[in-house]
């Protein structure tokens, strides 16, 4: 039993190899990311007479950090608005797969030492690829 475990743990641990979600509200003033490449929440600032981007931050996520700066995120999800998946096999019988999936999200942001929160509605994409067998 021991060794089936282990067995699946080994295999299902070394298929698995990248994920990311990125998510932005209408205007791309505030970003969510959680994954591989970058975790935490991205706020633009704005001048307001020219329009022009003035600053942005990558405020870490509240489990990664504990004081300073950091943001709680709630997510709820809306609903699935397209899926992608790919699949590519060898003639060995080792592939590559990849999914992507677009969703709308309603997200609630809070920067925690500022008492600031943000709610809106966002568009996100979640992509994850790997390898797979293929028998």
């Amino acid at each position: 039993m021991k060794l089936i475990v282990l067995g699946l743990l080994v295999t299902t641990g070394a298929l698995a190899s990248y994920y990311q979600t990125t998510c932005s509200n209408f205007d791309g003033t505030v970003k969510y990311h959680n994954g591989h490449s970058k975790n935490g929440v991205e706020i633009k600032e704005f001048d307001s007479n020219t329009g022009d981007e003035v600053s942005s931050t990558l405020y870490p996520l509240s489990r990664y950090i504990s004081g300073g700066q950091s943001v709680k995120v709630s997510i709820i999800d809306i609903n699935t608005l397209n899926v992608e998946e790919e699949k590519k096999c060898s003639d060995s019988g080792s592939g590559y797969f990849s999914r992507t999936v677009t969703s709308n999200k309603k997200i609630k942001v809070l920067l925690i030492a500022d008492h600031r929160e943000i709610e809106d509605f966002y568009i996100c994409k979640f992509f994850m690829s790997g390898r797979t067998s293929c028998k």
